[in-house]
């Protein structure tokens, strides 16, 4: 999977866990094996996002993380959302 593409789908992940009303934020180790990718990856791909400012992480317990959006990370998705998805992952710059 394309770095981009899955950096929205993480995005994407993020949302649909927010959006359950759960209190608890999402941990990397879950939305790694959700998304069937490694730890390290995930954590590569979730630091960029952070670095673009789509994403706040808190670190836990050792190396670990979770995330949750922020205000410009559901900018990011809505606007993806009124073009095709794949497409708008590569154009927005995921």
């Amino acid at each position: 999977m394309e770095p981009s593409v899955l950096r929205f789908h993480i995005l994407q992940l993020i949302e649909q866990h927010e959006a359950s009303g759960t209190s608890q934020l999402l941990g990397d180790k879950v939305m790694a094996e959700r998304l069937n990718i490694a730890i390290v990856g995930l954590q590569r791909q979730l630091n960029i996002l952070q670095g673009r400012g789509l994403v706040k992480l808190t670190k836990k317990f050792g190396p670990t993380y979770d995330a949750e959006l922020t205000p410009q990370g559901m900018e990011a998705l809505e606007a993806a959302a009124t073009q095709s998805q794949e497409p708008a992952a590569r154009r927005i710059g995921f």
